[in-house]
């Protein structure tokens, strides 16, 4: 039984052979590679392999495989990254009938060489820790998010999940800055619970539990964003409420004239795309232009105010 790597390529080009190999590299490079990987907790089970074919390839996309010893549960794929000299952990997928962690890969191309992969062990789970509102504080009007970090400097974060009082809640999670929102919009006022689990790549998890005290007030989160702005093309106008409103967009030209309008109903938080037309579908000129976005709720309003500015297509 063949307990190594394994690679299944697309059908292709017979000319062009494509060959798995352990990897060809100084005692220097490899020895770059390990503490990379030990640095940040991680340990390379068997060795490093490398991908590389006979020809130029373009448009690839391949399925690279590793065993998993029964021993080693947590463990992830990463490729090396030549130019960051760093190892990359990729999204794989475990299939238990063979025990096998499997990963697509895709190649843009020209190239002859496919890259150098590893699978490793990560025994860390990520870490968490809350910004706003810390342990009992108070999700402030001019603050009205719940914020977390969740980070993991070996395979990475792979999803987070956020629970409010025992119910599961969305979310946005940058995994780039590692920076968790949670939108408190549709809570009552009083004290919550919140929940907080991650998982990396590897399958290490962790939790952190807290609590936060919610207001009764109603308004914008955050003043709307307008992007891109100037724009050449379509227009849109980004809004964060902290509770859930009906939102009316208004256009009006620099002499107060409206232009268009629309509106959307029942929602914490949207956007409006404005394709720089009028109310009868007629290309409006470049130039400046006002907006308002009014947020309505149990008679009560709000607007926000600003400028677009149209440039020529």
């Amino acid at each position: 039984v063949d307990m190594g790597p394994e690679l299944i390529m697309p059908p292709g080009d017979p000319k062009v052979s494509v060959v798995l190999k352990s990897q060809e590299a100084s005692p220097s490079l490899m020895a770059f590679q390990n503490d990379n990987a030990t640095s940040r907790g991680l340990r390379l089970i068997g060795p490093v392999c490398q991908i590389t074919s006979s020809g130029d390839l373009s448009d690839l996309r391949f399925l690279l495989s590793f065993p998993v010893p029964l021993n080693v549960p947590t463990t992830a794929v990463f490729k090396w990254d030549e130019r960051e000299q760093t190892w990359v952990p990729m999204d794989a997928e475990f299939d238990p009938k063979s025990d096998r962690l499997k990963t697509v890969i895709f190649i843009s191309g020209p190239t002859s060489d496919l890259g150098r992969y590893a699978l490793m062990e990560d025994g860390t789970p990520p870490i968490i820790r809350m910004i706003h509102p810390q342990e009992g504080g108070e999700v402030s009007k001019d603050n009205f998010l719940v914020t977390a970090e969740v980070v993991d400097e070996g395979s990475g974060v792979a999803d987070v999940r956020v629970e409010v009082d025992g119910l599961t809640k969305p979310s946005k999670f940058d995994s780039k800055s590692g920076r968790l929102v949670y939108l408190p919009g549709d809570l009552k006022e009083g004290m919550h619970d919140i929940l907080i689990t991650a998982r990396d790549r590897a399958g290490n998890m962790a939790s952190l539990e807290s609590s936060f005290f919610v207001g009764k007030f109603f308004g914008f989160a955050a003043d709307p964003i307008v992007y891109p702005n100037p724009s050449s093309g379509d227009v849109f106008i980004r809004f964060t409420l902290t509770r859930s409103s009906d939102v009316t967009l208004r256009i009006y030209t620099p002499a107060g004239d409206l232009l268009y309008t629309d509106r959307i109903s029942g929602v914490i938080e949207g956007r409006f795309r404005w394709n720089r037309r009028n109310q009868f579908g007629k290309e409006v000129t470049p130039g400046v232009y006002l907006f308002s976005i009014e947020a309505e709720r149990g008679g009560k309003k709000l607007i926000r105010r600003g400028k677009i500015v149209l440039k020529d297509k």
